[in-house]
């Protein structure tokens, strides 16, 4: 969790300095100039970097617990170097199609996960995870600029709590009858 706050701080004033009319004008940042595509290149500077970390992070967590004689289950996931690049490559291949195709990426992250044998809850709970992190970040991005609109977001958000709970009860019970 302490690694995602500064990423989700950085990310967040990157994309405000790249996105924000007044600030550009005051900073003289035009769109497709030299300063806005060096922002874009920090931004995938600031995650690879993240990344790396988190991927160092996890592999030793791993091997300590590997060490230790820990007992894994078999859906739990190989955070081996080897195993947290593969994963580290395919969140950033999901992420790039996700964010150009304007979907979430739990949309697509939670399936390659359910291929990848993990268990169908920690799945979706990662997937659902990983969008606090992109909303949140959009949240701030609106209310900075004073574009928020509460109405929407009260009446999205009631809208959003009952659609979970009844997908969250359609899926219990199809996992309850097909035992995965």
């Amino acid at each position: 969790m302490l690694i995602l706050i500064p990423l989700f701080i950085a990310t967040t004033v990157i994309s405000l300095l790249r996105d924000d009319k007044e600030l550009d004008d005051e900073l003289g940042i035009v769109k497709c100039s030299f300063i806005d595509w060096f922002l874009l290149a920090l931004q995938f500077i600031v995650c690879l970097s993240f990344s790396f970390l988190a991927i160092k992070l996890l592999s030793r967590q791993y091997e300590e617990k590997q060490r230790c004689g820990y007992n894994f289950h078999s859906s739990d996931f190989d955070f081996s170097r080897k195993g947290a690049m593969k994963l580290s490559g395919i969140a950033f291949v999901v992420g790039t199609f996700g964010s150009s195709l304007g979907i979430g990426g739990g949309m697509i992250i939670v399936p390659v996960l359910l291929e990848l044998g993990m268990l169908s809850v920690v799945s979706s709970s990662t997937g659902m995870y990983l969008v606090i992190f992109t909303s949140l970040s959009t949240v701030v991005q609106f209310m900075i600029k004073k574009q928020f609109r509460w109405f929407y977001a009260l009446f999205l958000g009631l809208c959003s709590l009952t659609g979970t709970y009844f997908g969250i009860s359609i899926v219990n019970g199809f996992v309850k009858r097909h035992e995965r």
